[in-house]
């Protein structure tokens, strides 16, 4: 570090319990109902963060959840042993959280075996001493002790995405005028109940910083322990005196722990935006997180909008989410949808969409796939907040083909414009059908793709921005996982508002969605570029392309044959079997140290052994735990993000001149994925009734 750099060190597992609890009692949930509270809560505190301090040196350190026991762990077996198992919620959102910060282009740093304090605590004391201004952000009051000259902390306030900075010297204000590094003794005398650090009984918050700053020293301290005229405090001392070693052991932060982390790593770029959306998405976050992380990435200063994703009775929580204004759902008393139950009442449907300068539309069907999706019904409407659903077939036993009829000559008419959500599924599904859809379009999804190309185009998340209003989810119809129901399976009284709602929804956006188009001067591209190419790109999913399974599976049988060979030989480059496509074994072939004699006649005797475990009195599982570690002995030129030494192709291709292996390897990946993901893989893709295979052409997923 040059002097002056600052480096922010995150601590993950603090950010994220702080998080989860924040929401607690009112959590947030994605659509399957899993708890989203702690992903959602640290990604905004992660973001006022990056906002506010703009660090170009930042690292986000996470314990690790697998791996040999910690130091703390061996010293006292009770360690931790109260504590309870990590809420369902949070484990859940931890992958996420790790994917959101790597998406961000921070890194994440893991050690296993290491907690995250320890690995904080090197960081920031190494990084101290090289000149740089380190900020370690957590809650954990612990890291106070690690307060110095070029080491502050900033910790999340009480309530808000705020952070409060503590220095050495606001500590010595706040104890007693103790220095930082006596924090260990108090919190040696005090113990830590969550932690199961069990301290010094009779000693509380007061009395310990006093103690501290007369004595210097839990040793000091215990030395003298006979002096102290508290009988409570004195019998304590006397009584636990081994508690108190071992808890100012159990509550140091260790500052000289192996972590093999480059310095040069702890540099943050660019936001891959693209990728927080996927991860938004999957999540259910609203559009307020997207709008955040973009204006961060563009460097402009943050706009105050609602989020959409939030109990409607309590907006504010623990976190700051700007301005709110309420989200509405349905209301069955303030709109006129109307469901066709009997073929005389088909003429709703009809009056609905005929002789109509525009209107929307919306099809239910069995699948996410148009090409083996079955019509189970189609909704439509003209006037904001009045719309009809028609099942097919109906009820009443009226045949589909009379449902469609009702509605093949407003479809087909040239004159109106359709308006839909993905019009490009409702037109293959239609067609399918035997009904054509003639243009023009608006396509709703498509509009909000030009306006907003990487944010999130689903009809709940648009609706929910633009009209602040939260359309009905079809988990509540169709719920979610191993007991999902097809569309079918649902009732049709329940069915009908759903489609209804849709088709009108899609409707009232229009208007606004074509204003901000009409803003951005983006009119023009979508009608006459994107809004046309719709039902070309329909058309294009239909034709599908048509493949040779005979010859792809002759093909396939000839790279089975090359990988064989290619796997002879690895083996024999690296002086025995292992899973090359692992690279953690592939890491320990190429960095490992090479074998010396008795390795290598170990290992020769290992190989004898594993064709035949049972004739050498073995089991599989034990011979795999005598799996030999030598290997090739090249130097490791880059690790992952948990410290282990990266396989990836620019790290091979780098070491190829060095050994033969590294170039197998690489030819071997090439060969193997392309077996598996397209020779293979193919075939199993090919239309049942078409025998082609039909592509989904996404022209909403380009930033």
């Amino acid at each position: 570090f040059d002097d002056g750099d600052r480096l922010y060190l995150c601590d993950a597992f603090a950010l994220a319990y702080r998080a989860h609890f924040a929401f607690i009692n009112r959590p947030l949930t994605d659509d399957e109902g899993n708890e989203t509270s702690a992903a959602y809560g640290f990604t905004t505190s992660l973001l006022k963060l990056l906002e506010d301090e703009k660090p170009e040196h930042i690292a986000v350190v996470f314990d690790a959840l697998t791996g040999p026991k910690t130091y703390r762990d061996e010293l006292y077996d009770q360690y931790k042993a109260h504590r309870p198992k990590m809420p369902d919620g949070l484990r859940y959102c931890i992958p996420f959280i790790k994917r959101i910060v790597q998406a961000f282009d921070i890194p994440v740093v893991e050690i296993e075996g290491v907690e995250a304090d320890d690995v904080i605590g090197t960081l920031a004391v190494e990084a101290a001493a090289d000149g740089a201004d380190v900020r370690i952000v957590s809650p954990d009051k612990d890291f106070r002790q690690l307060l110095r000259p070029g080491v502050s902390m900033m910790r999340p306030a009480y309530k808000g995405e705020e952070f409060d900075r503590e220095t050495h010297e606001t500590f010595r204000e706040s104890y007693e005028g103790c220095e930082p590094a006596q924090f260990i003794d108090i919190l040696a005398l005090l113990g830590d109940a969550s932690d199961n650090v069990p301290g010094v009984r009779g000693i509380g918050k007061k009395t310990a910083p006093k103690l501290v700053a007369e004595y210097g020293s839990v040793e000091n301290l215990l030395d003298h322990a006979e002096d102290i005229k508290g009988k409570r405090v004195r019998e304590g001392l006397i009584n636990h005196r081994e508690d108190a070693l071992m808890s100012k052991k159990l509550v140091t932060i260790l500052t000289d722990v192996d972590h093999g982390v480059d310095p040069e790593r702890l540099r943050r770029t660019e936001p891959d935006l693209a990728e927080l959306n996927r991860i938004f998405d999957e999540l259910g976050f609203g559009r307020r997180l997207r709008t955040r992380a973009e204006a961060y990435a563009e460097g402009r200063e943050r706009k105050k909008t609602f989020s959409t994703h939030l109990p409607e009775d309590d907006p504010d929580l623990q976190f700051d989410f700007g301005p709110y204004e309420p989200v509405t759902a349905m209301n069955e008393d303030a709109v006129d949808y109307q469901t066709v139950y009997a073929k005389e009442d088909l003429p709703k449907l009809t009056a609905e969409i005929a002789h109509r300068e525009r209107f929307a539309f919306d099809t239910e069907t069995t699948s996410t796939d148009p090409m083996a999706a079955s019509l189970v019904g189609m909704s439509a409407a003209y006037r904001a907040k009045k719309a009809v659903y028609a099942p097919t077939p109906l009820p009443d036993g009226t045949p589909e083909g009379d449902v469609l009829a009702a509605a093949r000559e407003a479809l087909a008419s040239e004159k109106a414009l359709k308006i839909g959500h993905n019009v490009k599924y409702d037109l293959v599904v239609l067609k399918r059908h035997g009904v054509d859809v003639a243009g023009p379009f608006f396509d709703t999804m498509v509009a909000h793709y030009l306006i907003e190309p990487e944010a999130s185009h689903k009809l709940d998340d648009v609706a929910s921005f633009y009209l602040n209003y939260r359309p009905q989810p079809i988990t509540d119809l169709i719920g979610t996982g191993k007991d999902q129901l097809s569309m079918r399976d649902v009732p049709v009284e329940d069915v009908g508002p759903y489609a209804c709602e849709d088709a009108d929804v899609t409707l009232r956006l229009v208007d606004l969605l074509k204003e901000k188009l009409e803003a951005d001067g983006l009119l023009e591209i979508a009608e006459t570029i994107e809004f046309p190419l719709v039902p070309v790109l329909a058309k294009m999913e239909m034709a599908g392309v048509k493949i040779d399974e005979a010859l792809l599976a002759e093909i396939s049988e000839g790279l089975t044959e090359d990988l064989q060979k290619m796997e002879d030989e690895i083996y024999a480059l690296a002086g025995r079997p292992f899973t090359i496509g692992s690279p953690k074994q592939l890491g320990e072939i190429l960095f490992n140290p090479p074998p010396t004699d008795a390795e290598r006649k170990a290992a020769e005797v290992w190989l004898e052994e594993m064709k035949d475990p049972k004739a050498a009195g073995k089991t599989k599982k034990q011979l795999k735990e005598e799996t030999p570690t030598y290997g090739i002995g090249l130097e490791a030129k880059a690790k992952t993000a948990s410290g282990k030494p990266s396989t990836n192709e620019a790290v091979l291709n780098e070491i190829a001149g060095e050994h033969e292996l590294p170039m197998m390897v690489l030819e071997w990946r090439k060969i193997q994925k392309l077996q598996s993901t397209y020779v293979d893989k193919l075939p199993e893709l090919v239309h049942p009734e078409t025998g082609r295979v039909h592509t989904d052409f996404n022209q909403t997923v380009t930033a």
